[in-house]
């Protein structure tokens, strides 16, 4: 049974698969819970003599109390998509079988290539690998849900730092809402983009911590240091996000000139630490990447292949740009209520926020700037996933709460306390009625979940991967032709060369040369033991054996014919095993003891031999 179902009782999927209302249920009371915290602590901070909140629990409303309860939620809502099984998108078991594999060997590019995305994305997952260096469905999915969580949690600290908790917490709800009830695969599977959603997400809280002036200078320093560190993974987790954080970057150092209370000397310090925590990953990755010998992989593999990806675009930018609206909301029901909803309230901001004289104007400017720069970052590469859209959800939860920050205290400053008070409740009720009405309407993506939770547990495991399991000795490799990286997470096995899957050997393309070549070097120097022909009716896009089979690649099937067997055709899948299979790869490197017997090395051998590296 895979990792993680075991925390589920026997039978509880059975019970609520034959009732998905019990689902339903359990996430409504722990979304409503949610929302009577924010609502009560509004309460208490717009009416604070009222004689309610002296008969509440002591500590109901600590913000701590508010994050636990927001962490509930999102598990109550997002559970079924966790322990469920196979989804549409391959690229979270690519990840997966990436972090495999950099378990073993966690030099980038030299064990792995992620193509367009960067070794981040898999180092985010390696804590999901304890103990045994093995991942699954639920592994990947609860990784998503804690990049989620972790980057809608930094949204309520920014909103929280620039205006009250109460406002703060009403304005998350949104952002909670649509990351708590979304089951498109194109959300809740973990993806190359939610590392980056979580960067942006908590580099923002800090920049907001950082920028205020009731902070002592070592205090800031943390801070900003902590946030550069943020903004300096982004390149290595996802090129398409660095114009993001530039963006973000460059209103995090405007934000520090602006402080009345540190001396410019003092500021000029702070920038200083800000730009040269932001340089660290890089030279820390230029030095591992130069010592073991790794830069034209580097260039090729992941510069050069980004830069190629949007050079060949399937559409033009400027057109998608023009055509957003349709293309990636109408047609998007999942996104389109959190989208409409964000864009009424940066409407009531922008009529009721009185810009001229509201001292969150700088903060909202710099939101409606991260949404522009957060639009062109979805569309840039010219192709219409949905995933992508990552990289706008955050900006426009910032708008968002921001601009509802405005709109109530535009309410308190020019209205009489009692229109003012039936002004702000009739504003929480119109937000709390905008996250309400599209969740309360049914949705087919959580159809293809609930109801079908023990199926999905049932095909958790393809017939391919029990037949690896099956023949495979602890520390061996694989190898799949085609775009079934499922295999490798399923089976337990990690890549015998760097590809998670064949796609840019298969299509033709300006680095198919390159990639076929690579493949060919990692199989004669690591020769992994199990190669699997994945190229059969029901895969993903390579379906046609006889059109996209490994015979394709002649020196290919060559090396295999010389040096595999084949033991099983399962549904097309065809599986090979290699005649002289290697002895296990020691963890440690052994020398000599004192006694003539084997002493083991405290250094693992990613980090000792760099002649093997660079052999």
């Amino acid at each position: 049974m895979p990792r993680f179902h075991a925390l589920v009782a026997p039978g509880l999927l059975a019970w609520f698969d034959a009732d998905p209302g019990r689902y339903w249920a359990l996430a409504w009371i722990a979304w409503g819970a949610l929302a009577l915290l924010a609502v009560l602590k509004l309460g208490s901070e717009w009416h604070p003599s009222a004689g309610l909140w002296r008969r509440l629990p002591r500590g109901l409303l600590h913000p701590g109390i508010f994050l636990l309860a927001a962490a509930i939620a999102l598990l109550a809502c997002r559970w079924p998509v966790v322990v469920a099984g196979p989804l549409r998108n391959p690229d979270e078991t690519q990840m997966g079988a990436a972090a495999m594999t950099y378990w073993q060997d966690p030099v980038p590019w030299r064990s792995v290539d992620l193509h367009t995305a960067g070794p981040v994305n898999a180092y985010f997952l390696l804590p999901a690998l304890l103990p045994d260096g093995r991942i699954s469905y639920p592994g990947l999915r609860l990784a998503a849900l804690l990049a989620h969580a972790l980057g809608a949690l930094a949204v309520y600290g920014l909103l929280r730092r620039l205006s009250t908790d109460g406002i703060a917490r009403l304005g998350t709800l949104p952002l909670l809402a649509f990351l708590s009830f979304n089951a498109v695969w194109e959300y809740v599977q973990y993806s190359s983009e939610q590392p980056s959603f979580c960067l942006l997400a908590v580099a923002a809280w800090l920049f907001a911590e950082a920028t205020q002036d009731d902070l002592t200078g070592p205090a800031r320093l943390r801070r900003l240091v902590a946030a550069g560190l943020c903004l300096g993974c982004l390149p290595f987790a996802k090129l398409q996000s660095v114009v993001l954080g530039l963006t973000l970057g460059g209103i995090g150092l405007l934000s520090l000139t602006r402080l009345t209370t540190v001396p410019r000397a003092g500021r000029w310090r702070a920038a200083l630490t800000l730009m040269g925590a932001a340089a660290a990953p890089a030279l820390v990755l230029a030095v591992w990447v130069t010592l073991y010998g790794q830069w034209a992989q580097a260039y090729m593999a992941y510069f050069k292949a980004n830069l190629i990806y949007v050079d060949l675009q399937v559409e033009d930018s400027w057109q998608l740009l023009r055509t957003f609206y349709t293309r990636f909301v109408v047609e998007n029901f999942a996104f389109k209520p959190f989208f409409d909803g964000t864009v009424g309230l940066a409407a009531a901001g922008l009529v009721l926020g009185g810009w001229s004289r509201s001292t969150l104007r700088p903060a909202l400017i710099a939101a409606w700037v991260m949404v522009a720069v957060g639009c062109w970052t979805v569309v840039f590469p010219g192709h219409v996933f949905w995933h992508y859209l990552h990289f706008l959800v955050l900006p426009l939860a910032w708008l968002g709460g921001l601009s509802l920050a405005a709109a109530l205290r535009w309410f308190g400053q020019v209205l009489p306390p009692s229109g003012s008070a039936a002004a702000r409740w009739l504003l929480v009720a119109a937000v709390l009625g905008l996250i309400v009405t599209p969740l309360a309407q049914p949705s087919h993506a959580n159809d293809e979940v609930l109801g079908h939770l023990v199926e999905g547990q049932a095909h958790s495991v393809h017939p391919v991967s029990a037949r690896l399991q099956a023949l495979a000795r602890p520390g061996e490799t694989l190898v799949v032709w085609g775009w079934s990286p499922q295999i490798y997470t399923e089976s337990g096995l990690a890549q015998g060369t760097r590809e998670g899957h064949t796609q840019f050997l298969i299509a033709p393309g300006p680095l198919n040369r390159f990639y076929r070549d690579r493949l060919l070097w990692d199989l004669r120097k690591r020769q992994p033991a199990f190669f699997v022909d994945a190229i059969a009716e029901g895969a993903f896009i390579y379906d046609q054996p006889q059109l996209f089979g490994h015979q394709i690649f002649p020196e290919l099937a060559a090396y295999v014919a010389a040096h595999y067997h084949e033991v099983a055709n399962l549904q097309g899948y065809r599986i090979y095993v290699r005649n002289q299979r290697a002895p296990r790869r020691r963890r440690f490197r052994s020398r000599p003891g004192a006694a003539g017997h084997p002493k083991k090395s405290l250094v693992p051998p990613f980090s000792a031999p760099i002649q093997w590296a660079l052999a």
